[in-house]
């Protein structure tokens, strides 16, 4: 007995350490942006031309859309945690086209910009699961896609079934990640060193914490499409 209540106390302190560096790590990126979106202020307060208050504004803009992001996927990523001991009660079967068009339809603005291919065919329409799960993990791995698809790219979507499994499938024409550095992209802030855009490294972790409340499997593999493949393996069910 003594045992099992020491294995708890280190559990429950292990738990609290990461809790305790995750909310530093946070608290300092959130510092980041709101620093810069201070001094772009600065500069627009003291312009010295209209062109120059135009592009401080447009930092400023930039900025807020950045720290309004990672606010955002701070709270998707606190919302799956909580809710991913509960999963196994919320799982329902989910229909995976209707959530994949509502999620095209969000993120169609960056899809027309870039001129992207999009490419959809399910052969298994539904998966059980947590509606606000699938709902994260497409938001997230086709934004992902998205973005760093080259302009006039392709992306393609697909599920299926293979044995006692439903594989959900993404696959773009973008530049892929190393096999090497494949398992740092589900640490949280990690980039692997992108500079700009919209991404604040969270993003997989999000995917991580939807694909561990659903016993599911992820696999990042090269793609025929010459870039990234990333695969989610769930448990099919019969009912």
């Amino acid at each position: 007995m003594i045992t099992s209540i020491n294995a708890l106390f280190e559990r429950i302190n292990r738990t609290l350490s990461l809790e305790r560096g995750f909310t530093a790590v946070a608290a300092h990126e959130l510092r980041t942006p709101l620093a810069g979106l201070r001094a772009q202020a600065q500069i627009a307060a003291t312009a010295s031309s209209p062109e120059e208050l135009a592009q401080s504004l447009a930092m400023v803009m930039s900025g807020v859309d950045r720290a309004s992001h990672l606010l955002d996927q701070l709270l998707d990523l606190a919302r799956m945690e909580s809710a991913a001991s509960e999963a196994e009660r919320h799982r329902k079967s989910v229909d995976v086209t209707h959530m994949f068009e509502t999620v095209l339809a969000d993120l169609g603005a960056l899809v027309h910009k870039r001129q992207l291919r999009i490419e959809s065919e399910f052969r298994e329409p539904r998966i059980v699961a947590m509606e606000l799960g699938m709902l994260l993990l497409l938001r997230n791995l086709l934004g992902n896609a998205f973005r760093y698809t080259p302009d006039g790219g392709r992306v393609v979507i697909s599920t299926q079934r293979e044995g006692s499994e439903i594989a959900l499938t993404i696959d773009d024409s973008g530049p892929g990640i190393p096999a090497d550095s494949r398992e740092r992209v589900f640490e949280r802030f990690e980039r692997l060193g992108a500079r700009g855009g919209d991404g604040v490294g969270l993003g997989m972790s999000i995917v991580q914490s939807v694909v561990v409340a659903h016993h599911a499997i992820i696999r990042l593999l090269e793609s025929p499409l010459g870039g990234l493949r990333v695969q989610v393996r769930f448990p099919a069910s019969e009912t």
